[in-house]
């Protein structure tokens, strides 16, 4: 049987160009990789009966120890799946920070063409008209883009689910909404298509000019309870407001954190300044905006009054 070379405290070119592929890859690494560096299998038979490799799928390693965190889970399951392989649905979706979900049991994978039954705790999908465009990287891990991964959640996603991943990829960024569009044009078949049109026939909302979560928060409760859409951080009277509704001479301003002192002084100056030129000022706090039902009827009672008919 070979044995693992001895250790002498130096770390010889091979085993380095191996950490380095593992430091790239959240700690793991594949069986063909291994054997494309050099390292001849008896070798690494060996560093696996020495604990050097500890195995997480079939053919693909942790290196050094099993504890390889979410990230690394989610690396060993594309390198499983194989090269042209790509996280998606709800996997890619948490890792873009577009749903929250609790991937711990299970990830999802989607290649052109696959074969065979699931991994455990792997959920292979075969997307044959998967292009280059709807793939990207993610922390170093490959991944469907922020379209293509809301158009594979369709079917398990309400109209107001839809709505807020699509509001949270634009308010990062991610999102190209002609790509989303043309997937949702193109799509035959594709289980709750209907929802997703409905979603984009929606006016966009102002997400580029929003700056922080609260006011983003806002921004959804006024398209849940199809409130008229504010414009968001303009100038009045030379002062920048969150949110005007011009029509109505109403101004929101979403407040996150204690305003105390001096920040205090300069919000009721700026408050008194825009009621004696005729505008309603309301404040709402992060608490506050956690009730959205109260939230949306008070938005909506005060544009009626002020601007009736």
């Amino acid at each position: 049987m070979a044995r693992p070379p001895a250790d002498t405290g130096e770390m010889s070119p091979k085993s380095a160009s191996i950490a380095e592929l593992a430091a790239r890859q959240h700690g793991v690494v594949a069986r063909r990789q291994l054997l494309d560096l050099g390292l001849p299998p008896r070798t690494l038979s060996a560093w696996v009966q020495a604990g050097r490799l500890h195995r997480i799928h079939r053919g693909v390693f942790a290196v050094g120890h099993r504890f390889i965190g979410m990230d690394g889970h989610r690396m060993a399951a594309i390198l499983l799946a194989g090269p042209e392989s790509a996280l998606s649905h709800w996997a890619a979706a948490d890792l873009a920070k577009l749903i929250r979900v609790d991937e711990r049991q299970v990830l999802h994978v989607s290649r052109r063409t696959i074969s065979g039954a699931n991994p455990p705790g792997i959920v292979l999908h075969r997307v044959p008209g998967l292009a280059d465009c709807d793939l990207t990287v993610n922390r170093g891990i490959p991944t469907t883009t922020a379209a293509r991964t809301i158009f594979d959640l369709t079917p398990y996603l309400s109209v107001r689910a839809l709505g807020r991943a699509i509001e949270r990829a634009e308010y990062l960024r991610i999102l190209d909404r002609t790509r989303l569009r043309t997937l949702a044009m193109g799509a035959r078949g594709h289980r709750g298509i209907a929802r997703l049109r409905e979603v984009l026939g929606d006016p966009p909302m102002p997400l580029d000019r929003v700056r922080s979560g609260l006011e983003l928060l806002l921004l959804r409760i006024c398209r849940e309870y199809e409130l008229p859409p504010p414009a968001a951080n303009v100038p009045l009277l030379g002062y920048e407001v969150d949110f005007l509704w011009e029509r109505h001479r109403f101004v929101v301003e979403a407040d996150g954190g204690v305003h105390e002192g001096r920040q205090r002084d300069r919000d009721n100056e700026r408050d008194v300044a825009l009621a004696r030129a005729g505008y309603l000022v309301r404040r709402y706090s992060e608490a506050a905006l956690g009730s959205a039902d109260e939230v949306a009827s008070e938005v909506l009672a005060i544009l009626s009054e002020r601007c009736p008919g």
